[in-house]
């Protein structure tokens, strides 16, 4: 659960915000969810608002937890886990440099290495790109896909053309 991840994140000592990979590559990370269609109807041409409104469910504190939880609920419709993971497979299983594992899909090859692991209410995604080439198979998914990257106060509504990372 992203509430779940959040308070891991916060709880660690490490102050710097971003991780590296083996080659010294700054890894930015992706949250995905499925906006529900009032959420999304409402919010298609106020991306910043709705960045906002997942902000503040990310950083909320434990005391909250209860409360922000039902926020969230209102938010975001849940991925079916079994349906998004064959849909990845049969997508990306041709190409060489994908791997999968129960939840978890990785591309790794000479330029891009991305690990998905998909949760009931988020996708998370951490990569070495701005832009990965998985964010081309989910627009095809779901149209209510958006994207936020917390840390580096990205974030849009996926489209066809993801240049906008």
């Amino acid at each position: 659960m992203l509430l779940k991840l959040k308070i891991c994140y916060k709880s660690t000592k490490n102050t710097n915000k971003h991780s590296y990979n083996n080659n010294g590559d700054i890894m930015r990370v992706f949250y995905i969810f499925k906006i529900n269609k009032y959420f999304s109807y409402v919010y298609q041409n106020k991306a910043y608002k709705m960045y906002k409104l997942l902000e503040e469910i990310y950083y909320s504190k434990d005391c909250d937890l209860k409360l922000i939880t039902g926020y969230f609920k209102q938010i975001v419709d849940n991925f079916n886990q079994e349906e998004i993971n064959r849909y990845l497979y049969k997508n990306l299983s041709s190409t060489k440099d994908y791997y999968k594992k129960s939840n978890i899909h990785i591309i790794c090859d000479n330029y891009e290495y991305t690990k998905l692991v998909v949760n009931k209410d988020s996708i998370k995604i951490k990569t070495n790109q701005s832009n990965p080439s998985i964010f081309n198979y989910l627009y095809n998914y779901d149209n209510n896909i958006f994207i936020c990257d917390f840390n580096n106060k990205t974030y849009f509504w996926l489209k066809k053309d993801c240049q906008t990372v």
